[in-house]
């Protein structure tokens, strides 16, 4: 896996989860998913 997958934000601030992310974490469609800041990004 890449140390840092990226993706692009479009104009509806929406983005792709990398397949190599998903993979990682198991994730289906229609999965929810939680942000969680941290004071050091």
């Amino acid at each position: 896996m890449d140390p840092w997958p990226e993706s692009t934000l479009t104009d509806r601030y929406q983005t792709t989860i990398p397949d190599s992310v998903r993979k990682a974490l198991g994730l289906n469609k229609r999965d929810k998913i939680c942000y969680n800041i941290q004071p050091d990004g």
